[in-house]
This record gives structure tokens, sequence and C-alpha cells, in this order.
């Protein structure tokens, strides 16, 4: 199935191509460009073979006219895991077949879906895919860095695409999208129809993230993924407990810091999430926050807004004990917090 389309406000940026980025480079290196570029174009065509041998192209046929199709890879050959959006499955009861890289067919059994992040997993007969791959820290991604997009857009099983990382902590959902976390990293890798639930792999081939959606209803240069810091948590939760356990922090409502607000304040720069309201009895509370703090940082990861707070706390597990940098009166103060589960019981 395509990635999810996405209507909202354009976003304007400005950047390189990978392949233009790459010349530039090559033009401030010393020996013969063209044996530069042969390397380059070498090691690239082995990372993607690499990533491609651990992606797999997954199909259903709903009853309909056309067979819905998608992508996924492999986090786990030895039990036969495989991670893929939530809305390529839509259903626990889906009938999917996998196709991997070497041509090989499998049924495979939904383990489990989240709405909430858009990420499903599926597990096939245990041994039967011979490659996965692995997750990476998206935490430390910039943009500008370089990554490879793998899956089967428009149904072009293994196909690859270069690009870059064109910006971090995008909220891309329409009102009424079932998404609760939204801190998706911007590509200009192409992705399109298919590509849903495929790799995002780094120039080390490790998972940065999980192709998720574009702009519009087709391709226009920019496509989003949910972050491996959040996609990896929310797989482990879906295999142990068929379901995902979301940590809760109770900072009921929050903002962005704006520019004027920063300098008011004292901060550098514009970032982090501005606290209006703790709720009471909440991990929050006990910790000590207060209305008008603003956390810049959680176990020393910076926040870059409030999306990226939800996802910063989402990214953890029930009963995980957190540091909060916090910006108070002037000052950086830490807080500690030990979370609990969202709407418990």
């Amino acid at each position: 199935m395509g990635p999810r389309a996405t209507m909202n406000t354009r976003v304007c940026l400005v950047a390189l191509p990978a392949s233009a980025a790459l010349i530039l480079a090559l033009g401030a290196a010393q020996g013969p460009p063209e044996a530069d570029l042969a390397a380059i174009s070498d090691a690239t065509a082995v990372l993607a073979l690499r990533a491609l041998q651990g992606t797999v192209r997954l199909s259903q046929d709903p009853g309909l006219q056309s067979t819905v199709f998608g992508s996924g890879f492999v986090v786990d050959a030895t039990r036969g895991y495989i991670v893929t959006n939530e809305h390529v499955v839509r259903s626990v009861d889906a009938n999917i077949t996998v196709t991997l890289y070497d041509g090989r067919h499998v049924q495979a059994d939904v383990v489990g879906t989240d709405p909430g992040t858009d990420i499903a997993v599926l597990r096939i007969l245990p041994g039967f895919a011979r490659q996965q791959l692995a997750w990476g820290d998206s935490d430390a991604l910039r943009p500008g860095h370089m990554v490879l997009a793998v899956g089967s857009p428009l149904d072009l099983t293994g196909s690859t695409s270069l690009g870059i990382v064109g910006g971090l902590g995008r909220e891309i959902a329409d009102p009424g999208e079932p998404l609760v976390v939204q801190d998706f990293l911007q590509l200009d890798a192409f992705i399109d129809h298919g590509s849903s639930g495929g790799p995002l792999v780094d120039m080390r081939g490790q998972v940065m993230g999980v192709n998720t959606a574009i702009r519009g209803n087709n391709w226009q240069g920019i496509g989003y993924a949910v972050p491996a810091a959040i996609a990896r948590r929310v797989v482990a939760d879906l295999i142990a407990y068929g379901e995902v356990r979301r940590a809760y922090l109770g900072v009921s409502e929050t903002e962005d810091v704006t520019a004027r607000y920063a300098e008011l304040a004292g901060l550098e720069r514009p970032f982090g999430a501005r606290v209006k309201e703790v709720a009471d009895g909440s991990p929050a509370q006990t910790a000590g926050l207060r209305r008008g703090d603003v956390i810049l940082t959680v176990n020393g990861k910076e926040v870059l807004g409030r999306a990226n707070l939800i996802a910063r706390v989402n990214a953890l597990a029930p009963e995980d004990k957190v540091r909060l940098g916090v910006w108070r009166d002037g000052k950086l103060v830490t807080l500690e917090a030990v979370l609990t589960t969202r709407n418990p019981r």
C-alpha cells in the first residue's frame, strides 16, 4: 500500500540533491575525481545490496480487483519478525504474502499493530529469511545526513533511492488521524505508493526510520519516515506483549518555544517544550515540574518542540526513570521522574 498522503501546509526548504552534495564534496578532495566517484559508486552499490537483502515486498488480496502492496524489512531472521506500517496491514486478520529479495514467497501472520505510530509487526517461518537489518540511532541524524530509501515504490520491487535528511521532528497528520506520535524524519529520497513500511538506512546500512508518508497523493520531493528511536520500542512491545505500553509523564499541555519567548527567557535559541499544564498526581508533578518550565532535554537528548517531547516520552517504557533538563527562571535545573502507564486502569 502507498504511503499516507498528507495535505498539510507546504514546508518550504531548499536542499541540494544527494548527488550534487557528493560532487561538491569531491571537488574539495585530492586525487583523480574519476577514482573518487567510482569508489563512492561502488560503496553505495554494496550498501544498497545489503539493505535490499533485508527488505521484503508485502502483498495481500482484500477481495478487490487490485492487490494491495507495500514494503517491510526483517529485524530478526531467526525468529521471523518483519516490520512494516500499520496502514499497510490494517487488520490483524490480514492475509499477507511476503516476497524476499531472492524471490521466495511465504505467508505471514500479524503479530500486532499500532495505529498511534503507524507501525506493525509480522511473523514468517523462523529461519526462512536469511538476512536482517539492524536498528541505528536516529537521534544522531542531522539535516544533510545521507540516507537510502529501500522498498517497492509503484510496485517496482527492490528499488533504492539515495537522498538526504531534510528535516527533523515534522508533524504531518491531518485532523482526525489516529497518530499519537508526530515526530517524523523528512527526506528527499524517492518514495511513493508501495514504499510504505520499507527501511530508511544510513550509510552504515543501519535502519534510521520506517518510510511512511509523502506530501499529497503523489511524490513531490518530500517523504517522511517514523524515526528508529520510536519504531524500535514499539516493535519490541508488539513482539513481547502484542500491544504498545505507552509511557506517561503527565505534562498535559505544552507549546513550542518561539524566538520571542526564547529571547525573553534567556535561551540562546528557540527549542524545547514550554509547560502550560501539569496533571495532578502525575509523574511530572511528583518530580516538581511546574507551569512555565521549559523542558529542554529528556535523558540528555535535546527536545526540539512539543511534538518531539511526546516522541521522546513515547520512546521510553512505563517505570523508566527519566532525567529532565528544565529551564526555569533563567537557570537550568535537572528533575527526575518515574514514568507510569498512560491512562492506567
